[in-house]
C-alpha cells in the first residue's frame, strides 16, 4: 500500500465531518450543501493520484478529446493516417466512433480550458460524480420521504471506491461511464419529480438527460422510459389519462431527436468506421471480447461497486415491502425494475462481463442502501436514546461517518498505488519522458517504435504523430520522399527494430530509454 496516499486520503476524508455533523443535529439542508463541497473536494483530490494517463480506456479517450478540441465533429485518435489500418481496429485506426461522443466534448471543453494535462482531463467526471450526490440525495427524498435515508445514500455514493475510481480513470471506461450514470441518474431524477408534480419542464427535461445519456454511451439511456412506463401502468388513475402517454412520447421525441442527429452525421461522413462500430456493439452481446465471467459476474462485483454494503441494500429492499401509500409502491415498483432489467440483461443475456455496463442503475443501490442504513440507525437510536437527544445524534454521526468510510475504501485506493508497483513505477517514468520529449523531437517529426499503446500517450502530450509500429520498408521510403521526417524509439523489450530502420540515415535513433 502507498502509504502517503492513504494518508492523503485519510486527511481528505475529514472533510465530510462537517457535513455529518450538520446532518446528525437535524440541520438537513446545510449538511447536504457541505456533503457536496466535500464530494467535490474528495474527486478532485482522486483526479490528481495518477499523473498519468490510465491504461484501459482513458488513453484512448483523452487522445480522442484532445484532437475534438481542434476537430469536434471530426472524432479521431490520430490527426493523421500515414500507413494502412483497420476501421474496425478501434485502438489504431483513425476516424475514432467507437463512442458516442458527448463525454469526450465534455474533456475537450475543460481542456481547452485548463489545458491539456490530467487533472483537466479528468475534471467533467468530477463535476457529474458530484452531481450525482445531489440527485441520489433528492430521488431518495421523493422516493422513501425519509431524509435519513436519502442523506445516507447519497453519503455511501459520495464516498464510494468504484465511482471514485472512475473519476480517477483507474477504471475501464472511466468517464464514459461515469458520465452515462450521471445522466441516466439525472433522466430518473426528473421522472421522479414528475411523479409528485406532472410539469412541462421535467418532461423536457427528461428528454434532454436520456438523450445525453445514449449520446454518451448507448440504448441503455432510455432506461428511463420503461421505468416511465411501468409507473403509469401500475396508477389507474394516470394510466386512464391520454396526457401521461402524450408526455411520456413527446420526452421519448425529444431524446431521439438530441441523438439521433449524430447517427445520421456519422453514417454519412464515415460510413465505414460507423458501421464497424455498430457492429462492435452488437458483438459485445453475442460474443465475449475480452471481459469474461459467468451469469452471476455482476451480482458479484456489487461488493466492489457498492463497496461492500450489499446487505444494507436487501435490508432497504426489505424496507419497501413495509410501504403503503400507492405512490412509494409504484416509485418502487419502477425503480425495482429499472435496476433488475439492467443486472438481468448485462447478466444473462451479454456475453461480455464489462464491469460498468450495470453502473446506469448503482445510484438505485445506493438508495436501497441508505434505506436500510436508516432503517438500522432508526431501531439503534430507538432502543438506546429516545429521550436523549444527544447521544441520538452522536450515535448518528458515528454510524455515518463509519459508513461513509467503508464505503470509501482508502486503503483499497492506496494499494491499487503501491509504491513498489513495478507498472505504476514504469508509467510514471515514461509520462516523464513524454512530457519532455519537446526537447529531443521537432513538431513535424514522426515517432515510431512507441511502447506498445503508448503512442496514444505520446500524441496526448506531444504535437507529433506517433505509432507503436514502424511503416514496412517501402512505405518508409514513400514517405520520407514526400517529406515526412521519422525519429524512433531505440529498440525495448521484445521490439527490436528492423535493419531497415537502423541503417536508414533519414531516421533518427532516439537515446532514450522507455520501460
Amino acid at each position: 500500500m502507498n502509504q502517503d496516499i492513504f494518508f492523503q486520503l485519510s486527511l481528505t476524508a475529514i472533510a465530510f465531518l462537517p457535513s455529518i455533523l450538520l446532518w446528525s443535529v437535524g440541520k438537513e439542508k446545510y449538511a447536504l450543501y457541505a456533503l457536496l463541497l466535500a464530494a467535490l473536494v474528495l474527486r478532485l483530490v482522486i483526479t490528481s493520484l495518477d499523473p498519468y494517463l490510465n491504461e484501459w480506456d482513458e488513453r484512448f479517450h483523452a487522445v480522442v478529446a484532445k484532437n475534438m478540441m481542434q476537430y469536434p465533429l471530426k472524432p479521431m485518435i490520430r490527426l493523421e493516417a500515414l500507413v494502412p489500418y483497420r476501421v474496425d481496429d478501434w485502438c489504431c485506426n483513425y476516424i475514432w466512433v467507437h463512442k458516442q461522443p458527448l463525454f469526450l466534448w465534455q474533456m475537450a471543453l475543460s481542456m481547452k480550458v485548463f489545458g491539456v494535462n490530467t487533472i483537466a482531463l479528468r475534471l467533467p467526471g468530477a463535476i457529474m460524480g458530484t452531481f450525482m450526490v445531489y440527485l441520489l440525495y433528492r430521488i431518495a427524498q421523493i422516493w422513501t420521504n425519509n431524509t435519513t435515508a436519502a442523506y445516507l445514500g447519497a453519503l455511501l455514493f459520495a464516498a464510494g471506491y468504484y465511482n471514485l475510481e472512475l473519476c480517477s480513470g483507474a477504471m475501464p471506461l472511466d468517464q464514459n461511464d461515469l458520465v452515462m450514470g450521471a445522466y441516466v441518474t439525472a433522466s430518473i431524477w426528473v421522472f421522479c419529480e414528475y411523479s409528485i408534480r406532472p410539469r412541462w419542464r421535467w418532461v423536457i427535461l427528461a428528454g434532454i438527460f436520456a438523450g445525453c445519456a445514449v449520446l454518451t454511451k448507448w440504448l441503455t439511456g432510455l432506461l428511463v422510459f420503461g421505468g416511465w412506463g411501468i409507473w403509469l401502468l401500475f396508477l389507474p388513475e394516470r394510466r386512464s389519462q391520454w396526457r401521461s402517454w402524450t408526455d411520456l412520447l413527446l420526452s421519448a421525441g425529444i431524446c431521439a431527436a438530441l441523438f439521433l442527429p449524430w447517427q445520421w452525421y456519422i453514417l454519412h461522413a464515415f460510413p465505414a468506421e460507423t458501421a464497424a462500430s455498430y457492429a462492435h456493439n452488437i458483438k459485445h452481446i453475442v460474443e465475449d471480447l475480452g471481459h469474461n465471467g459467468t451469469d452471476w459476474t455482476h451480482f458479484a462485483f456489487m461488493q466492489k461497486a457498492y463497496g461492500g454494503i450489499g446487505l444494507l441494500g436487501l435490508m432497504g429492499l426489505g424496507c419497501l415491502l413495509s410501504w403503503r401509500k400507492p405512490a412509494h409502491r409504484m416509485l418502487s415498483a419502477s425503480m425495482t425494475a429499472m435496476f433488475w432489467v439492467v443486472y438481468a440483461f448485462f447478466s444473462f443475456a451479454v456475453a461480455t462481463k464489462m464491469p460498468g455496463l450495470t453502473f446506469p442503475v448503482a445510484g438505485i443501490g445506493f438508495i436501497w442502501a441508505g434505506m436500510g442504513a436508516a432503517a438500522v440507525l432508526h431501531f439503534l437510536t430507538i432502543k438506546w436514546s429516545l429521550k436523549m437527544p444527544l447521544l441520538k445524534a452522536a450515535t448518528g454521526a458515528v454510524a455515518a461517518a463509519l459508513l461513509g468510510w467503508y464505503s470509501f475504501q482508502p486503503a483499497a485506493i492506496a494499494a491499487f498505488r503501491s509504491s513498489d508497483n513495478a507498472g505504476r513505477l514504469k508509467k510514471l517514468h515514461n509520462t516523464a519522458l513524454y512530457q519532455s520529449l519537446q526537447h529531443y523531437v521537432r513538431p513535424e517529426e514522426i515517432i515510431i517504435n512507441c511502447k506498445t499503446m503508448e503512442d496514444t500517450e505520446v500524441r496526448f502530450w506531444q504535437p507529433n504523430n506517433a505509432y507503436h509500429w514502424w511503416p514496412q520498408e517501402k512505405q518508409l521510403d514513400s514517405l520520407i520522399q514526400l517529406g515526412y521526417s521519422f525519429c524512433a524509439f531505440k529498440s525495448h523489450g521484445e521490439q527490436k527494430l528492423p535493419d531497415f530502420i537502423l541503417q536508414n540515415p533519414r531516421v533518427r535513433i532516439l537515446d532514450l530509454e522507455v520501460e
